[in-house]
């Protein structure tokens, strides 16, 4: 049971979007979200309308993070805050080395492959012997694709790449 005025996170797909213009002459919208459990109405004020109408699609699936609202003898409701797509959930690459000394022999061409790729992923290296990690600078973000980790697999073995999904929740 969600209480009035409680923060959610709720994920599932837009199955019906309707757009409303307000008394301001402004556009907000009402999205209809499903999951495996049902559905739950989410409204999307005109300031984040504005900010996210080009991810607020039928059929893209979600992330929803939102004030819930509950009026009496009616479902309750979330008011967006944040919305992420699945395929933009941050991520971290891990890739391990036996040891420092090996991470130094191959360092220029890690770098190499990873700066054909651009995003907001993070790398992380990991050297076994001395279990020491080093989160490389933003600078060094890359967009995880398949591409990407079959070369970085083919470099480093496919035992030495890890990716991690980080949470949404802040």
């Amino acid at each position: 049971m969600v209480e009035d005025g409680e923060i959610e996170i709720i994920g599932g797909m837009i199955i019906e979007k309707t757009t409303k213009l307000t008394r301001t002459n402004s556009m907000m919208a009402f999205l209809t979200i499903e999951d495996l459990a049902g559905t739950v109405e989410v409204l999307v004020f005109p300031r984040d309308y504005e900010r996210l109408r080009e991810k607020l699609i039928e059929e893209n699936k979600v992330f929803i993070k939102g004030k819930v609202t509950v009026e009496e003898e009616k479902p309750a409701k979330l008011i967006l805050q944040e919305l992420i797509p699945f395929d933009e959930i941050p991520k971290e690459l891990w890739v391990q080395y036996p040891s420092i000394e090996e991470y130094r022999a191959k360092e220029q061409e890690l770098f190499k492959l990873l700066s054909i790729s651009d995003g907001n992923d993070r790398v992380v290296i990991y050297c076994q012997k001395e279990k020491k990690r080093k989160l490389l600078p933003r600078s060094c973000n890359i967009h995880l694709s398949s591409r990407l980790l079959d070369e970085l697999s083919h470099l480093c073995g496919k035992e030495n790449i890890a990716v991690i999904e980080k949470s949404i929740e802040k």
